[in-house]
């Protein structure tokens, strides 16, 4: 571990404004719908997965997955790409992860991508909880964990869409993240109901509106509850009443991806909460 944070002094204090020279490409492997890579750099390593519930046109020239470690040069872009204190990059995986199409990608997939690594740089803690953030090139990196565990630490995360990855230690409190994670949730459900019949709307309005004032009340495993029921409430309608499909270079929006990943991730943060994280 001594040898590693050296190497990452090393790499921060000699940032550069051609960092992304220091790009690595992941090579993945393709069986069935899942694409696998392992990581390798700076003396970092990590094994990477992605797997689809509905997939075509996945090979091995569909995505293009790079990773650099994070140099001095673009570390105060990337601070203010966080959405809050309190969050912040581990010294001892100082990685950005990107994901996307090819350019002559055809990959379309419906429902939710899912995004997971496994690293022993890191170890899983309560005291000092970790969480994969994801964003939009350039944009602000958001909370997209649905699930973590040891050996040494493992996470993973929903996706509707493609993005840029990063591990980062998140000591906000727990209270703090959920608001956020029901303000987002809100937000893309918002946002997005013109794309389904106002009745299938106004159901799942009602649905995170019961979930939020379960947890407003103290009742966390209520709100667990009902926020399960929305997401199933999604998958059932997914592709019928809710799109549900992104396509490779094409702006198509979907939907029951991102309101599932949403839902998904924030039942996260109330287990931990029912796990007595601070």
């Amino acid at each position: 571990m001594k040898l590693k944070l050296l190497v990452v002094a090393a790499i921060l204090l000699a940032g550069t404004p051609v960092a992304h020279a220091l790009d690595v490409t992941i090579p993945l492997t393709v069986v069935g719908n899942q694409a696998t890579g392992h990581i390798s750099i700076a003396g970092f390593t990590a094994d990477l997965g992605i797997e689809f519930e509905s997939v075509t046109g996945l090979d091995s020239s569909a995505l293009v997955a790079t990773v650099h470690v994070v140099s001095l040069f673009e570390l105060p872009t990337l601070l203010l790409r966080l959405p809050a204190t309190g969050i912040s990059l581990p010294a001892e995986f100082p990685l950005l992860l990107r994901i996307g199409p090819s350019s002559s990608s055809t990959l379309t997939f419906h429902g939710v991508s899912k995004i997971s690594l496994h690293t022993v740089e890191l170890d899983f803690r309560i005291d000092l909880p970790l969480s994969l953030f994801s964003a939009p090139n350039g944009g602000t990196f958001k909370d997209i964990t649905s699930w973590d565990g040891s050996g040494s630490y493992r996470v993973g995360g929903d996706k509707g869409e493609m993005s840029e990855y990063l591990i980062l230690v998140d000591v906000r409190g727990i209270d703090g993240v959920i608001t956020g994670k029901f303000n987002a949730l809100q937000a893309t459900l918002t946002n997005n109901a013109g794309s389904m019949p106002p009745a299938v709307f106004a159901a799942l309005q009602a649905r995170l509106t019961t979930a939020r004032n379960f947890y407003n009340a103290g009742q966390t495993a209520s709100a667990v509850t009902e926020l399960t029921g929305f997401a199933a409430d999604v998958l059932a309608q997914s592709g019928s009443v809710i799109p549900d499909t992104w396509r490779a270079h094409d702006s198509v929006i979907n939907v029951a991806g991102l309101l599932r990943a949403g839902a998904g991730t924030l039942n996260f943060s109330l287990n931990r909460k029912l796990a007595g994280y601070p």
